[in-house]
């Protein structure tokens, strides 16, 4: 059975999510930063009248920062319940993966950082694409924090 997945580009390197995961692509908006929030997050949007908090993938895998492009892009999914935000470089499409090109779970191999949110490396059109997983990426204690506050984002402050 193969693997659909949306491909994106963070730092000139690919990765992916299951298309089951990403619920949305939407272009790059102004993002209100939330005061104590985690050096991950870079704030909240609103998306059609819901607030949810965004998360810079590039931070978070712990990449060095770069501009937003006209190419920057936020991959809307559910994690712990709650919707998030995930700022990436550019999304290059959806890439199908044959049985035969999904390499094993290489968490041995990576570094203490990554192995966390890396559920496997695959193949795809002579490409290595690092698969993560949504669920991984925050905790659900950050994610408890973020969604409070968000909530406190929506509300005008008021606790």
């Amino acid at each position: 059975m193969s693997l659909q997945l949306v491909r994106f580009t963070l730092g000139g390197n690919f990765y992916a999510l299951p298309v089951s995961e990403v619920t949305e692509v939407v272009r790059m908006v102004e993002v209100t930063p939330l005061p104590d929030a985690p050096s991950f997050v870079e704030g909240v949007i609103n998306l059609r009248g819901a607030v949810i908090p965004v998360l810079d993938m590039r931070k978070r895998l712990g990449m060095a920062a770069a501009p937003y492009t006209y190419f920057t892009r936020i991959l809307v999914l559910a994690m712990h319940g709650h919707t998030a935000g995930m700022i990436v470089d550019a999304v290059d499409g959806v890439a199908e993966i044959e049985p035969g090109d999904m390499g094993a779970d290489p968490s041995e191999s990576l570094g203490a950082h990554m192995h966390h949110y890396v559920s496997r490396v695959v193949k795809a059109g002579g490409q290595l694409i690092v698969v993560l997983e949504a669920g991984r990426l925050i905790t659900e204690e950050e994610g408890g924090t973020l969604r409070d506050s968000a909530g406190r984002a929506a509300g005008g402050g008021h606790e």
